[in-house]
């Protein structure tokens, strides 16, 4: 049985709990994150070895809650459903990070939440990641796209159609806060990589890179196909967010094998 949901103290904010977890009880005090630090570090190295590059790479920590096993949830927030547990000492991969319910854990408040799978939170207060900062690249929400349900054709101001795969993708680079150069006015999604002093293209992904299809390929049309990498995984996978697949100028999330794609091209 998963956990229970954390007891709100009334003297808070609603969305304000402690811990997220089964049990609440008297607690000594707590040193701050500093017996987990060489851990972390090291699997931090490791990390950054399966995903690529560590400006961006996927950070790790350990469930750290007094002992109590740690809810999951399906979005970042106690607010979310629960989808599972993970004991105390449990190692996470943290894909990226963003922000919801403030939580207290041993060493204090925050509200970053980390994602450690495809619709798997957990908060960041009960990680111990060897720092009170977040320790991956914030992740992207597919909700804030402004056309999420364009069934006509209507210019996005960036030189594509909202609701396509170009539209979205160049959208989800230009605010995911790790691009340096711009994804815009690049034409159909197999010519995405022709410009080669403004893009760069990699076989090995990361988060925040496009994946690339060339025209009919796993599934492409005749102008190919982008997809925004939202996670890489240690076991040869990738989470894309796109558009425009299977459903016209609708989301669509899937994972896949890294070599799904034709390649990967990072701003």
């Amino acid at each position: 049985m998963p956990p229970a949901d954390p007891v709100v103290h009334p003297h808070l904010s609603p969305d304000s709990s402690r811990g997220d977890l089964m049990s609440i009880t008297t607690r000594e005090p707590v040193v701050r994150r500093t017996s987990a630090m060489l851990v972390s570090v090291m699997l931090a190295a490791v990390a950054t070895l399966l995903v690529g590059s560590p400006a961006q790479a996927a950070g790790t920590g350990t469930i750290n809650a007094w002992g109590d096993p740690v809810n999951v949830r399906s979005g970042p927030g106690t607010n979310f459903g629960v989808t599972g547990s993970l004991a105390d000492g449990t190692l996470v991969t943290i894909h990226c990070t963003t922000r919801g319910t403030n939580v207290e854990g041993p060493y204090g408040w925050t509200d970053v939440w980390n994602m450690i799978g495809n619709d798997r939170w957990v908060a960041d207060a009960l990680v111990d990641t060897g720092t009170m900062n977040p320790v991956a690249g914030p992740c992207l929400n597919p909700g804030s796209y402004p056309w999420p349900a364009t069934d006509s054709w209507v210019a996005d101001g960036a030189g594509y159609f909202a609701g396509e795969c170009t539209s979205f993708a160049a959208w989800a680079v230009r605010n995911d806060d790790i691009a340096s150069r711009s994804p815009d006015w690049r034409g159909n999604a197999d010519m995405w990589n022709d410009n080669r002093s403004t893009v760069t293209v990699v076989s090995s992904p990361r988060v925040g890179d496009v994946a690339q299809w060339d025209p009919y390929r796993y599934g492409a049309g005749g102008a190919g196909h982008v997809g925004y990498v939202s996670a890489v995984y240690g076991d040869g996978t990738i989470q894309i967010q796109e558009y425009n697949w299977g459903t016209f100028h609708r989301y669509n999330t899937r994972r896949i094998g890294v070599g799904i794609p034709s390649r990967y091209l990072r701003f």
